[in-house]
């Protein structure tokens, strides 16, 4: 059957939506490699400390973190305070806590890069923690690269399968760009791999050669500061409908 002006039309669309779809990877290029570097730095010269020692650190980080955050059981002081505050005052109550997402994932940050004054390895897991924001679109209005990566993939699949014959320097163009960008941001390009999309943190480990032991430490570490900003957005997101209802 001959290739109509319709799926033409199609194929051309695209195409054109292709640089549109990578531009918040490309946008978010430089800074995975400037942690990239730093996480293969850690990894190079930490004197990883003991399993007890990163256990109570990461302990007493859950608890800061626990320290900070809004509760729906608190919404009548969360009320009063946003009432009798001037400069608060001007402000709607629910938008005030809501963006205040950006100030609680900041905050958890900072403790995490606190202790790593002592243990680098919480410095380390933290580095991994932003590259997952960025992946992930944990952080609300972020771009959650991993899907963008996968869509852009489809696209090409796409292009492939049913465009080919007519876009074979555009398949070829596109193909290298996304090669070289999962090469570029460390992800992993394998499409039948459970971590597809995912930061290839095992090849770094690989790399600098990590032990088993160390590695099950830091990837502690990265569950713990990824859960609290998890947390973090879940808690202050509920505060946010109870103060809607509350008011």
């Amino acid at each position: 059957m001959a290739f109509t002006a319709s799926e033409r039309s199609i194929c051309n669309k695209m195409v054109f939506d292709f640089d549109t779809l990578i531009a918040p990877i490309r946008a978010g290029k430089g800074s995975i490699r400037s942690a990239t570097s730093d996480i293969q730095g850690y990894l190079n010269t930490t004197s990883f400390a003991s399993e007890a020692q990163i256990n109570s650190a990461i302990n007493d980080f859950e608890q800061n973190v626990e320290d900070n955050l809004p509760d729906t059981s608190e919404l009548e002081e969360i009320a009063h305070l946003i009432a009798n505050c001037d400069y608060l005052s001007d402000f709607a109550p629910a938008g005030i806590v809501a963006s205040s997402i950006t100030s609680a994932v900041n905050k958890i940050d900072d403790f995490a890069n606190n202790i790593g004054t002592t243990y680098p390895e919480f410095n380390l897991g933290n580095l991994v923690s932003s590259i997952n924001d960025l992946l992930f679109g944990n952080i609300p209005g972020g771009d959650a690269i991993k899907s963008l990566f996968q869509k852009a993939d489809k696209l090409i699949n796409c292009l492939s399968a049913y465009c080919g014959g007519e876009y074979p320097s555009q398949i070829s163009s596109f193909t290298t760009t996304m090669n070289s960008l999962y090469s570029d941001m460390n992800i992993v390009s394998d499409p039948v791999s459970p971590n597809y999309g995912n930061y290839n943190l095992s090849k770094l480990y690989s790399q600098a050669s990590t032990s088993a032991a160390n590695q099950s430490k830091v990837n502690s570490i990265i569950t713990s500061i990824d859960s609290s900003k998890s947390s973090a957005v879940s808690k202050i997101s509920s505060v946010v409908s109870g103060l809607k209802t509350y008011i």
